[in-house]
């Protein structure tokens, strides 16, 4: 498996530092494409019609990018020591970090707001898995994530978003009943 594992980083690696336009690209995908997901995740909020879904809608979604990056990821990074592939294999990479490899703290933020997303809007979470799927490609491009550290990131955020999703489900079914009977009562 590890052998896969720098088999593919060292294929999307090799992309790298053959034109520096190309480079500048891979650094912004790698490092910009969050806030910009980020925009597009608010912009699906406010899509939902209703203050009380828009307001579970967001906190779904803050909540599974929280427990995904700044929980789950932040743990498994200080109990599990891996180097970044720049540091294992003496490279020169786009970009520097000094935090652990394993997982990808932005793999596991962006598929948590995506695959969030996602559950309460189809298209704009395939959007969001759009962006996260290029920059996490962007991310091994640039040399700090080996392909395991995002699908580790993947899995987490996916995992995360979905919990959070049945946790909060009661309080979504509550919301629909609420609103069942708001409309019932402003129709007679």
């Amino acid at each position: 498996m590890a052998d896969l594992d720098r088999s593919i980083f060292e294929l999307v690696f090799s992309l790298s530092h053959r034109h520096f336009l190309v480079d500048d690209i891979g650094v912004f995908l790698a490092k910009q494409l969050l806030y910009i997901a980020i925009l597009v995740a608010i912009f699906a909020v406010f899509s939902q019609e209703g203050k009380r879904r828009r307001l579970a809608f967001l906190l779904q979604t803050a909540i599974a990018a929280i427990l995904a990056r700044g929980l789950v990821t932040e743990v498994i990074q200080f109990l599990w020591d891996r180097p970044r592939p720049f540091e294992a294999l003496q490279i020169n990479s786009l970009l520097l970090s000094d935090a652990n490899s394993f997982p990808s703290g932005h793999a596991a933020f962006l598929f948590a707001v995506a695959f969030s997303v996602f559950l309460w809007k189809r298209k704009w979470g395939i959007a969001l898995f759009t962006l996260a799927v290029v920059n996490a490609v962007a991310r091994v491009f640039a040399g700090v994530h080996w392909p395991s550290d995002i699908i580790g990131g993947v899995l987490i955020g996916i995992a995360s978003a979905y919990l959070i999703h049945r946790l909060l489900q009661a309080y979504r079914d509550e919301l629909v009943k609420n609103r069942q009977l708001q409309e019932s009562s402003s129709g007679n």
